[in-house]
């Protein structure tokens, strides 16, 4: 039983440490924002990425 309590905890914790990993993940968009009207591009101008719950 001591055992099969070891391995389940291993394969628990290094799940757990894969699932962190995987949230902190960054992924990079690199573009350029323009004014719709003019097709210039718009100077300061930035985006975010917001995550809706």
């Amino acid at each position: 039983m001591g055992n099969v309590l070891k391995i389940i905890t291993t394969l628990f914790l290094f799940s757990f440490l894969f699932l962190q990993s995987k949230a902190q993940e960054t992924i990079h968009i690199s573009g350029i924002v323009v004014d719709k009207d003019s097709v210039t591009p718009v100077p300061f101008a930035y985006a975010l990425n917001r995550v809706r719950n």
